[in-house]
């Protein structure tokens, strides 16, 4: 899991440098320790607690059996969309 956290934070930080106004300048001064990126993190591993839980879309019975049935790409093409930082 703690691995997962580090590649939240990294794509958090990629995204907050390719949206800022100079990503050049970005590039050397965001760390994933920044305001913006930290609130990034902090959405993603709220959004990824949400499909732990299987709360919400993720909890209905038609989603768990495609869930099985259905190639990966596919299912997370259609459900994937209820966490967009995911």
């Amino acid at each position: 899991m703690e691995g997962l956290m580090i590649v939240f934070e990294r794509l958090c930080l990629r995204d907050e440098i390719m949206a800022s106004l100079n990503p050049e300048q970005a590039w050397r001064e965001l760390t994933t320790t920044s305001p913006g990126v930290v609130a990034r993190v902090a959405q993603a591993e709220r959004e990824f607690a949400v499909y732990q839980r299987r709360d919400g879309v993720f909890s209905r019975p038609s989603v768990l059996e495609n869930a099985k049935n259905m190639e990966p790409a596919a299912w997370w093409g259609m459900y994937g969309k209820h966490l967009p930082l995911l």
